[in-house]
């Protein structure tokens, strides 16, 4: 199959996932824990407009937008519907309102601002004696500030013109010396290595000490089996090959080989096989460590993203 085929296929399954109501989440049949089931339209639904561009209608730019605006509470969103809003959420529905053409104040996100650490915590109850958290996790670690989250918010800054830089010891502590970028409860190495890149890479060349390492170790990396990683390997590639000076060769060998598998691995509906995208200790028995599964929206998108920019 080429990857137009599978970009149109995997566009279509999108489109019918918004006009379903469907952006969401929904755990293995086997998995133990369903809570989430049903769950993250405002999470979602970003990843599949970014994906999607110019293919979504004026009517489902309208329809869409006016169910995310109904969720908001206090000038943010959460996750559920019921468990209480979350700056991760938050940055991602008022990221996709932006590109429906729905612009709305970004006073809610001080709800979530921690005046001691100046960082936003992931809850809406800043703690003053939690700052930055990397693993292991616990229920009280999970109240401070997340890594990867704090690039989700970051990014919503950047577009709104609201960030032309970033503090350079925090970025050092975020990175590793593989050049991968920390996260909290996110098991994907490369989820918040994207994200950063994203970040960094529409910011001043002072910012370019960081990506050299971050493409050298993309380069170097052995993913999982995973076309959610590779997705999300090749959307970070695609963004440094143009702002890092490399082997051009080497990048478009790497690209070729993740873009074969991407298309080895898309379903019948044209999906992508979606995969657990969070873990973290449950609340009632901190050693039991629970996982969800992200549907399959998030990954066609990251796959439909990924084909575009390399096929």
């Amino acid at each position: 199959m080429s990857a137009s085929v599978a970009v149109g296929r995997g566009e279509s399954y999108l489109l019918e996932r918004i006009r379903a109501h469907e952006l969401l989440s929904r755990a293995p049949t086997d998995s133990p824990d369903k809570r989430y089931d049903d769950c993250g339209e405002p999470f979602l639904a970003l990843d599949a407009l970014i994906a999607l561009g110019e293919r979504i209608t004026a009517a489902d730019r309208q329809t869409l937008a006016a169910r995310l605006l109904r969720c908001r509470c206090n000038g943010a969103w959460d996750y559920t519907g019921r468990r209480g809003v979350d700056v991760d959420t938050t940055a991602s529905a008022i990221r996709a309102l932006d590109r429906l053409g729905r612009q709305v104040p970004l006073s809610g996100l001080g709800q979530f601002l921690n005046p001691r650490t100046g960082l936003f915590t992931t809850f809406a109850r800043p703690a003053d004696t939690l700052g930055l958290q990397f693993p292991p996790q616990t229920p009280q670690k999970h109240l401070g500030s997340h890594p990867c989250v704090l690039a989700n918010v970051f990014l919503l800054l950047r577009e709104r013109g609201r960030l032309t830089n970033i503090n350079h010891e925090l970025l050092r502590r975020l990175q590793k010396p593989d050049g991968s970028w920390s996260s909290y409860f996110y098991p994907s190495p490369f989820y918040s290595t994207r994200l950063y890149t994203e970040l960094l890479t529409s910011l001043s060349e002072e910012y370019d000490r960081y990506m050299r390492l971050t493409l050298g170790g993309l380069l170097a990396c052995t993913p999982a089996d995973s076309p959610t990683h590779h997705a999300e390997i090749l959307i970070a590639l695609e963004r440094l090959r143009s702002r890092i000076p490399a082997d051009q060769q080497v990048l478009a060998t790497r690209a070729a080989s993740l873009v074969e598998q991407i298309l080895a691995r898309q379903l019948e509906d044209g999906s992508w096989p979606g995969e657990v995208i969070w873990e973290f200790a449950d609340r009632i028995d901190p050693s039991v460590v629970v996982g969800f599964d992200h549907f399959r929206v998030r990954s066609t998108a990251l796959c439909v993203r990924a084909l575009k920019m390399w096929a």
